[in-house]
């Protein structure tokens, strides 16, 4: 059972988070998304906002300008994904990286970023990084920086 964490105030606008991915992790993907919703995180992410008949690429680009943080699941298969670079490209001053899995040649663009880790897929590992997400964002609502 999920602990809720109230993340938003009464009277203020709900922050809002999309979720980059490469495509080989989607299902790992839902699994945090679906925890962080549970923890009252606004979670965008491709799957949801890129209906029939939408050009993808704009709805997503959309979404990432109008997120608060940018949470990135990032693997060894992020520097091959084209689409997920570029989702990082945008993402520059609000990316919360989740680093999973061995990486010995990670994003460039993630140096800056200070991370957390997901060592494996397991229900666990997804509630610890979920609480160090929610906890960094509920730092930032409060500093005003993410």
């Amino acid at each position: 059972m999920v602990d809720p964490i109230q993340i938003n105030v009464p009277g203020v606008r709900k922050q809002s988070t999309f979720f980059s991915y490469p495509r080989e992790h989607e299902a790992l993907a839902g699994m945090i998304i679906e925890e962080l919703q549970a923890r009252g995180v606004n979670v965008m992410w491709d799957r949801e906002i890129a209906g029939i008949g939408a050009v993808w690429r704009d709805r997503i680009e959309e979404a990432i300008l109008e997120s608060d943080y940018v949470i990135a699941l990032i693997s060894r298969y992020t520097k091959h994904s084209e689409n997920q670079m570029n989702e990082l490209k945008q993402s520059i001053g609000k990316l919360l990286p989740v680093l999973f899995g061995s990486i010995e040649n990670a994003p460039e663009l993630i140096n800056p970023y200070t991370h957390t880790t997901l060592y494996e897929a397991s229900t666990d590992y997804i509630e610890l990084v979920v609480k160090r997400l929610v906890a960094q964002i509920q730092r930032s609502e409060r500093t005003g920086s993410p």
